[in-house]
């Protein structure tokens, strides 16, 4: 106040704007103040936000029709509801449009080859990338909220000091993970290896992990085998990605950390391999940790690629026979197959007349709390010479994925009949080591984990 008296003195001949609908209504200077800057700060929110919402309109609006070779994405009128807690992935009933038309498809899904050779793991995070990140949103969240602190203390502002005050305990939060993530620069490096590197299930593997910098910093450290569901949704405009260790076992732990070590494990038997989808995904991850007194800890993350094991045919089980109008499937061996196995069925279709087209597929599909997502792997057309016919087929079911039930994500194989008039029969089978579904348990079921054998090499 002082000030703007001072200014009034220095010059007595002032104009006054007087506003003619409320005389009481005047101010000397029409210029904005320092103030205004606060009223660009929502615009930030409104930007970001319309940003997000446009994004999410484009992608709803694309085209669920899928093209030749994609994946078949089943879309949905209205999202699914959460499923309750410590209740498995709820099954939707089987749709009948995991058929298409695929010339040429083949009647023998190619395996998927994992390395055999060691490897060394890349870790998922990036404490460098952290960093930056971390100071960039730092310096964008301190320098409008500082300058319009400053502009308030200087203009005596009181309540625009108090309104501010939230955000600046954020921006004293974002300092202090700058210095954090500044700190953490300069752990110790941890490198693993792992051979193979793709394990199968049941197989036996040794990893190899060693410290670049002082090791004897670490007043704990740890090795840990994880396998993870990940499912991811959209609610609204939101998106989000619900995790659940299914499997967790400990494979290294001591109070102090070499330079160097090794261990051996084996990997579950009847687990399910890695499995990724756009919208669903099985993760199986090496997770170091080291305690650092009064420092940053050490938390790594490194993906690792588990491919199937093993598997002996199934003996044959109760004949199924599934119909559904002029449609017939007849699986003699029943609805349950090993991985790899051959699977021999009879479809039979009595018709007004001939069919132009007649398909017998395979497919499988998700269901649970992320987003569905399905995926045709065999197509085998079949030649129609009358309207009422029987035709035997064949099969190689693939190596995987494994029929299997989670916390988060159930996986459901489907054989389909379809003719070219829209005509369609679907039946159910499960793919699996021991032709039983596999149930990934939430993660304060699971038992104990059993103790690793440990391998000790020396010390570097």
């Amino acid at each position: 106040r002082d000030e703007a008296v001072a200014r009034l003195k220095a010059k007595p001949e002032r104009t006054c704007y007087v506003d003619p609908a409320d005389h009481y209504r005047a101010v000397l200077d029409r210029e904005g103040g320092h103030d205004v800057v606060f009223a660009f700060i929502p615009l930030i929110f409104v930007l970001v936000g319309g940003v997000g919402l446009m994004a999410s309109l484009r992608g709803g609006g694309a085209s669920s029709q899928p093209g030749p070779g994609e994946r078949l994405v089943p879309t949905r009128s209205e999202p699914e509801p959460e499923p309750e807690p410590r209740s498995r992935a709820p099954r939707r009933a089987t749709r009948g449009a995991l058929v298409r038309k695929a010339a040429g498809a083949a009647r023998k899904a190619p395996r998927r080859q994992g390395v055999r050779d060691s490897q060394t793991l890349d870790s998922q995070s990036s404490p460098k990338a952290a960093f930056i990140a971390v100071s960039v949103f730092c310096l964008f969240w301190n320098g409008i909220v500082g300058t319009g602190a400053v502009s308030s203390v200087r203009d005596g502002s009181g309540f625009v000091i108090c309104f501010l005050l939230p955000f600046i305990a954020i921006g004293i939060g974002l300092i202090v993970g700058v210095v954090y993530t500044f700190l953490a620069l300069f752990n110790p490096k941890i490198s693993v290896r792992l051979d193979p590197g793709s394990p199968a299930l049941g197989e036996h593997a040794e990893l190899v992990f060693s410290v670049e910098g002082d090791a004897k910093r670490f007043q704990a450290f740890s090795v840990r085998l994880e396998g993870e569901e990940r499912a991811t949704y959209r609610r609204g405009t939101n998106t989000t990605t619900a995790t659940n260790t299914f499997f967790r076992q400990t494979l290294y732990q001591r109070s102090s950390c070499p330079t160097s070590d090794s261990v051996e494990f084996t990997l579950p038997a009847l687990s399910v391999p890695t499995f990724k989808a756009p919208r669903n995904e099985i993760r199986w991850q090496i997770v170091v940790h080291g305690d650092i007194p009064n420092w940053p800890d050490v938390n790594e993350t490194y993906p690792i690629d588990v491919v199937p094991g093993g598997h002996e045919p199934l003996p044959e089980g109760e004949p199924l026979v599934q119909s559904e109008g002029p449609l017939r499937i007849e699986l003699p061996a029943g609805a349950r197959y090993a991985p790899g196995e051959e699977l021999r069925g009879l479809v039979a279709w009595d018709l007004p007349s001939t069919p132009g087209m007649v398909q017998v597929a395979l497919g499988w599909e998700t269901s649970g709390r992320g987003d569905s997502n399905s995926e045709v792997v065999l197509v085998e057309d079949l030649a129609a010479r009358d309207r009422s016919e029987e035709q035997p087929f064949r099969l190689v079911l693939p190596e995987e994925p494994y029929s299997f039930s989670g916390q988060l994500i159930t996986l459901t194989w489907t054989l389909e009949l379809r003719t070219g008039g829209g005509e369609r029969v679907t039946t159910e089978i499960t793919i699996a080591p021991e032709g039983q579904e596999l149930e990934l348990p939430e993660e304060d079921e699971q038992d104990k984990p059993p103790k690793a054998a440990f391998k000790i090499e020396p010390s570097s």
